[in-house]
């Protein structure tokens, strides 16, 4: 319907005026050209608008709602950023060392410390989200703050970044005894003193467990990269260390590959 549109060639034919055939046909013509000139810059499916409340809710305060709500306030927005824990960070705060070897923990100093100081950011800690409705543009959302009290918020955009953590599991004998420990576990380990790489003879280490399999038959991408990057730092400690991986497949995308091939080296 937005392309189309009536015009009026009657009034040139209406009998009494003094024109000659040649004289109508132009002047049709004109009208007829004018109405399609109009329609050229038609929308042919305008999008239809509505009135969008400038400001943002992020929900998770780890580096992923960090970074968001980051993102927005330096475009000039408002944000609203809640987390259910005392502090921000989430699981940055247990990640010591990455696989290029950097400082987890200087990014997470940096960033806590931008957010807290941007001036379009509304921090809430020990708050939770209790309920929201609403729809693109419009929201609102009720948190419950460590008090009890409750506040109401209004927001155009919603962000939920509420991360993850370590599943659980209860095979290959985990929880039975010390010598037994998740990935996150020897890397806290390692950075607090507990567990000394250098006096350790020979490791054992078994992917996938719980998972690609049901109920979790998925692949968390993000389990192979730890293994890879405690056991080159316990190599680099104790180069005498035997290590020995059990995999279905490492899963080294990207440029993770060039670690793998200096793992399977050492």
């Amino acid at each position: 319907p937005s392309l189309i549109d009536v015009v009026d060639i009657w009034t040139p034919a209406f009998p009494g005026r003094d024109l000659n055939d040649n004289q109508l046909a132009r002047e049709i013509s004109a009208t007829v050209a004018m109405g399609i000139a109009g329609l050229k810059g038609m929308d042919p499916c305008p999008i239809p608008t509505a009135r969008i409340i400038q400001k943002a809710l992020v929900v998770g305060g780890g580096i992923a709602g960090m970074t968001a709500a980051l993102s927005i306030a330096h475009h000039g927005f408002n944000v609203t950023l809640v987390e259910q824990a005392e502090e921000l960070g989430g699981n940055l705060h247990y990640l010591y060392r990455t696989l290029e070897g950097y400082s987890p923990q200087e990014l997470l100093e940096d960033a806590v410390l931008k957010v807290e100081d941007h001036p379009n950011i509304n921090v809430y800690k020990n708050t939770k989200v209790i309920g929201s409705e609403g729809q693109v543009g419009r929201f609102v959302t009720a948190v419950e703050r460590a008090d009890g009290s409750v506040e109401t918020l209004e927001h155009g955009v919603t962000v939920l970044a509420t991360g993850g953590q370590e599943a659980k599991t209860a095979e290959y004998a985990y929880g039975e005894s010390g010598a037994i420990l998740t990935q996150h576990e020897l890397e806290k380990g390692l950075q607090d003193g507990t567990l000394d790489p250098t006096k350790f003879r020979t490791v054992a280490m078994i992917q996938c467990v719980g998972s690609r399999e049901e109920p979790r038959n998925y692949c968390s991408r993000v389990c192979c990269s730890s293994t890879l990057k405690n056991s080159l730092y316990m190599k680099e400690k104790n180069p005498d260390l035997q290590i020995c991986v059990f995999y279905r497949d490492m899963m080294s995308y990207g440029f993770i590959e060039t670690y793998y091939t200096k793992a399977r080296n050492a």
